[in-house]
Order: structure tokens, then sequence, then C-alpha cells
């Protein structure tokens, strides 16, 4: 296996070894080496703005959603090392202007997923960074992006809070730090929490009311965590049985896909408009149950 390393407490820094047993493309083992130092630095940027005497700098906020001065530094971080790296890669982001590069291989990056519990000091928050081995393209002049998704190669999502890395690489398996990831196969839905995140569209707050009365018997406790890619690593994890959402991001989802996947879960979405994307993820033994009674896809 693939073992990382990690003394949060002193140097706050992680590191991955590679054991002899696992073989990987020296590609991947490129890419692991970037992401970890995308890792490294992201740690103290965020510490910084943690322990900074004034209050966080707010660059945007509406009704239902705000971005953070620290969301546009982790992703020029995040840009620059990438692109330092890969030159020829393609890179997507929330945060960043899309580049397309001229090599077969595209980044999906979220700096910071779930910025307003960042904001308001609530611990559901990380860093999601994904690559898949595709070019990215133009099809009726919209960015092919489902495409993308049929070729994962790595996928990291970091929560600062709990000091967990999740990852995975292509049929090498996902892990949540050293311990590898593996879904629950025989879960009832009665026993197991159901997280739904809502939107601030009014069409989609009412499509997942009605999914909220529907399902609110037939779960042990529905939550609501305001960031897809934690609720996702929380699913392959185990501690969360499944995720219902509608009208996301790529970015939003990209890594937890991969890493899921890579656990055993299942995933499905649908592209309703132009980058905007409802999904259900659960537990493999769940999802047609999921699927079924939510009626989205």
């Amino acid at each position: 296996m693939l073992v990382l390393q990690s003394d949060m407490k002193q140097e706050k820094n992680v590191s991955f070894c590679f054991p002899t047993n696992l073989r990987l493309q020296d590609i991947h083992k490129r890419m692991i080496n970037t992401i970890t130092t995308i890792v490294n630095e992201a740690i103290k940027l965020i510490e910084l703005d943690i322990h900074k005497s004034e209050t966080t700098d707010v660059l945007k906020s509406d009704k239902h959603d705000i971005k953070l001065a620290i969301d546009k530094k982790l992703g020029d971080l995040i840009y620059s090392h990438i692109q330092k790296d890969f030159p020829t890669h393609s890179i997507i982001s929330e945060e960043n202007e899309i580049i397309i590069g001229q090599d077969d291989y595209t980044w999906i990056i979220d700096p910071l997923d779930g910025s307003v519990n960042y904001f308001y000091g609530l611990p559901f928050y990380g860093i999601s960074i994904a690559c898949f081995n595709n070019q990215l393209e133009l099809s009726n002049q919209c960015y092919d992006f489902k495409s993308l998704l049929k070729k994962p190669v790595i996928g990291i999502i970091y929560i600062p809070y709990n000091q967990k890395l999740y990852w995975a690489i292509h049929n090498h398996g996902a892990y949540c730090n050293t311990h590898i990831l593996k879904c629950p196969e025989n879960m009832n839905s009665q026993d197991v929490l159901l997280s739904m995140n809502f939107s601030g569209r009014q069409e989609n707050m009412k499509d997942m009311d009605k999914i909220l009365s529907k399902l609110v018997k037939q779960v042990k406790k529905i939550r609501s965590h305001g960031a897809t890619a934690v609720d996702l690593a929380y699913i392959a994890s185990g501690n969360i049985g499944a995720l219902i959402q509608r009208g996301i991001k790529i970015w939003d989802f990209a890594a937890a896909y991969i890493i899921l996947t890579e656990a055993g879960g299942k995933f499905s979405t649908t592209e309703r408009e132009p980058n905007s994307w409802d999904i259900i993820a659960s537990f493999p033994n769940l999802h047609d149950f999921f699927i079924r009674e939510a009626a989205i896809l």
C-alpha cells in the first residue's frame, strides 16, 4: 500500500512514501509529489489566515454564498504548482480561469470547498484536487465536462480541522491517511445518515424539500453540512450513508467522485445544464433505493 505520513502537531507537513509493491506510473508519482507540496503550503496559508487578528477577508458575498481572500490565495497556489510541474495540462477551478492545455490530462480543483463554513468557524471545509486522463474540449460551445469523468487518475481531499487526507489513485484503492477505505455493503437505510445540501435556486429548493419530506422517516437522521467534497469523503469512510444534492459544479465533486468509487461506493449524476449537476452518492447496496426515492436523475 501507499503510506502517507503526517505530523501535523509539529511540522504540519504531510508526505507520501512509496512501497516497492505499489506499481505506479512515473506521472502518478510526479502528481503525488506536486499535491504533497500543494497541501503542505496550503496548510500554512490556512493556519496564517485562521490565526490572524483581523476578520477573514471577504471578496464577494451574495444571498447564499461567499468568496473569501483565502479562496483566491489557495487557488493561485494550486494553479502555480500545477502549471509549473505540468505546463501542458488543462486546469479547471472555481476560483481561476480555465486553462486549456495540449496534453491529455485535466486537473479539476476546488481550493476551499465549504467557504461559508470556514467563514463562520464551522469545521466542514476542505481542499479538493483531482486529475483526469482526458483533454478538456468544447462541445456545442460548452466545455465537455462529462467526458472527463470517464478517465479518473487521482483525487485528494484534505480536511484541515481533523488533519485527514482522503486520497485515491484509479485502480489502486482509496485511503484516509494510511487507512484503506471500504464502503459498508449491507446497511439498512434506517441505520444511516443522509446528507442533503441545498442550493440557492428556488426550483432546486422545492425539489429538495419534497425529497426531505419523503426520506426523513426512512433514514436515521438527515444532515446538511454545506460541503459536497467533505460529505462524499465521509461516505467513502462509512460515516454517512448517502448524499443527495442538486445544482452543483464539477469541482465540487470531482476529487470525491474518484475517492468514493475507489472505496466501492456508488455515484450517479446528471448534468442538467452546462456544469450544473444533480448527484446521488451512497453505500453500494442503498444506491437503487435513494435513486428511486429521490427521483431526480
